[in-house]
């Protein structure tokens, strides 16, 4: 089975560890960016299967990212998970049927963990 590739992007540290953490025993390569800034920076260089993305962070926040991924890489885009923090609408209107899924924080890091696995999955069948 080949090694899926997964962005972390998060500004919350303890998000960037322990989703790694969770996936340690699967086949997962994990990268991690802190901002936007650096996750389009990585989304560059290298493919990946499975992005999961903050919405709120400093200086290049998820939004601008999600923009980014549907002008340049729609298909990625629905291979992206949306963390959110905002319990109701988004400063900026998510269109859920665009990404894999979003989710309102707080939330369970093992069931992030599995939507990230269900999602490598759906992307290595085309679904």
């Amino acid at each position: 089975m080949a090694v899926k590739q997964v962005l972390v992007v998060d500004d919350d540290s303890m998000v960037r560890l322990l989703i790694p953490a969770l996936l340690r025993e699967r086949n997962f390569e994990i990268e991690q960016a802190s901002d936007g800034d650096e996750a389009l920076d990585r989304i560059r260089e290298k493919t990946f299967d499975v992005i999961v993305l903050d919405l709120i962070m400093p200086r290049v926040d998820g939004f601008e990212v999600l923009r980014h991924l549907r002008s340049s890489n729609p298909d990625l885009l629905r291979r992206t998970i949306v963390l959110t923090g905002f319990a109701d609408a988004t400063p900026e209107p998510i269109d859920e049927s665009e990404i894999y899924k979003l989710v309102r924080k707080p939330f369970k890091m093992k069931d992030l963990a599995e939507l990230v696995v269900e999602c490598a999955e759906a992307s290595a069948t085309g679904g």
